[in-house]
This record gives C-alpha cells, structure tokens and sequence, in this order.
C-alpha cells in the first residue's frame, strides 16, 4: 500500500514541478505582454479617455519587470548557448575519435584508401545513422545521404546476418542499378540518392564486447571490382584495432544522440 502511495505522490509531485515550471517560464513573458496591453490601452485612449492612466500603469509595469529580468534571462540565454556548444564540441571530439579508429584499422587490413572508404552506423528504428567515415579521396570521405534504410542492400544485410560481402559489381551505371534493386533489393529512389558507385562491398556488424549486443555496422567499399573482398572481412575481427574501434563505438552511442551526428555532418565532411 505504502508503495502505491508513495508512486501517487511522486507522479503528483512531478506534475506539480511542470507547472510550476511552465509558470516561471511564462514570467518571462510578463513584460512584453503588459506592454503590449498597455499600448492598446492608449491606443484606445481617445476615444475611451478611462484607458489612459491604466494603459500608463501597465507600460510602465511591464517596463520596470523588464528592466528587472533583463539579467536573468541575458545569463539563461548564455548559459544555454554555452551548453550546446559544450555539446557539439564533445560530439566533434568523440566522432574524430572514431574516424581516426577507422583510418587505424584501415592500416591494419592495408587497404587502398585512395579508391576505399570505410564508414561506421549507428542503427535507429528503421535505419542507420551515419557517424563517421575515412577514406584519402576527399571525394569519397563526403557524408552523402542522412540516414539508409535497413531493409535494403549490403548494410541490411549486414545488419541482419552479421556479415555481408559482394564483388564484381557492373562498371556500367545502368547494370549496377539493375543488379543492386535485383540482387539487394534496392528502390529506384534510394539509388538515385548514391553518389558512389561501389563495385565491391563488405560489411560487419558491431557488437559489444562483454554480451554481444548489436551496436552498428562497418562498412568498406570500394571503386574497383575487387578492391575489397571476402578477405578483408575475415580479417577484421583478428585487426589489433578492430577492438578497440569497438570500444570507441560503444563510447559514442552512449554518449552523442542523433542532433550530434547530425551536427557534426553540418560542420565538416567526414
């Protein structure tokens, strides 16, 4: 009995705080709504000579509250806008972390990078987030689209299967889009989103070290027709930075949300 109480009183104290809350912030707003009532009170005041003196009263209230929180909503403004810049330096910070783990295991496997780019994933719902990508082509290194969806291509199929790898591809635009929407499922829609034309993918989902909870995918993909291959996924688990890469992952996810990603794409190509 005592427990339900004591749950009553907890969601009845939370309410009471979100209102005095939404009270406090409407404080704010006092001055500008005085003044604004007093205005239209000696706007009226010609013709309703019983408007003046309240409207005088009401203008110079309004005022005076103004004057007396302009402090305290300057510092709020400050400190809000210091916090998400706090914010978005720690996102920044982490993801370059990231990137640089990803130029690391990249070493590891000696891969090409000129015509290669590796990119990590976060999953959300229905599809991935792109967090961090390196590749030497600075062409490549580009963010391209804001999310994938997780029921199409490789990187679905790399989420669903732990695994995924295929070669050859077509040189040719219009056979790579026939075989991509024949073989990977892909809509016309998200093929004319993708500004790489990959002939050979590999991918690997992203598990946490102590109970193998997914966490993302990795993604290698390359120019040529082999530039990446079976090979290359076989030796991403035994790659010295490959743990540590996962690692790097699990701090990110459990400290950026989806706006630092999104931000840290609106300040630089990856």
């Amino acid at each position: 009995m005592s427990t339900a109480v004591d749950s009553e009183c907890t969601r009845g104290d939370a309410t009471v705080l979100r209102v005095w809350a939404k009270i406090k912030e409407a404080g704010y707003y006092t001055p500008a709504v005085l003044q604004t009532m007093g205005g239209v009170g000696l706007a009226f005041s010609p013709s309703q000579p019983w408007l003046f003196w309240p409207g005088v009263a009401l203008t110079a209230v309004g005022l005076y509250i103004g004057l007396k929180l302009a402090p305290r909503v300057s510092k709020l403004i400050g400190e809000h806008q210091s916090s998400i810049a706090a914010a978005r330096e720690r996102g920044v910070a982490l993801q370059e972390v990231l990137r640089s783990n990803l130029e690391a295991l990249m070493e590891d496997l000696h891969v090409d990078m000129s015509k290669v780019r590796v990119s990590v994933y976060r999953h959300n719902d229905n599809c991935f987030i792109l967090l961090a990508r390196f590749s030497h082509s600075m062409t490549l290194n580009e963010p391209g689209r804001k999310s994938y969806p997780d029921s199409e291509g490789i990187i679905g199929l790399a989420w669903d299967k732990g695994k995924a790898v295929v070669v050859d591809l077509p040189e040719d635009r219009a056979e790579w889009e026939a075989d991509c929407r024949k073989k990977w499922g892909m809509t016309q829609e998200s093929l004319e989103k993708i500004k790489m034309r990959s002939r050979c993918l590999v991918g690997q989902r992203i598990e946490r070290v102590q109970d193998r909870a997914p966490m993302g995918v990795l993604i290698i993909e390359g120019l040529d027709a082999r530039g990446v291959r079976g090979a290359t996924l076989d030796a991403l688990p035994g790659a010295s930075n490959y743990r540590v890469l996962q690692s790097a992952l699990q701090a990110v996810l459990e400290n950026l949300d989806d706006q630092d990603a999104q931000d840290y794409r609106n300040q630089r190509a990856f």
